[in-house]
């Protein structure tokens, strides 16, 4: 007994009713994996450029490159945040059509 056949029924028939919502699902979930796993290179840049000055103490110096930095990171957390939210309103569309 094939079980995949079900599965792919149910792709179809998603896809067939939701043909433009359920792409843009996929897309705001590929967004936010992605968006989600860059702030980690962000951090360990910081820590790499505190790690280089904090001897020195020439904070000045590197205070723009860490701003930059934070905004930057700030930035992908306040992306991350919305297309999360947006493929959690848009699968809830999704998932409350498919019942009725």
């Amino acid at each position: 007994m094939k079980k995949t056949g079900s599965l792919k029924r149910l792709i179809k028939l998603l896809f067939k009713f939701y043909p433009v919502m359920l792409p843009i699902t996929i897309l705001f979930i590929i967004i936010n994996a992605v968006v989600s796993a860059v702030p980690a290179l962000f951090q360990q840049q910081i820590i790499e450029i505190v790690d280089t000055t904090y001897k020195s103490g020439d904070w000045a110096g590197v205070s723009t490159q860490v701003i930059t930095l934070v905004l930057i990171l700030a930035s992908c957390y306040v992306v991350s945040l919305l297309a999360g939210i947006m493929y959690n309103q848009l699968l809830a569309i999704i998932t409350q059509g498919v019942l009725k």
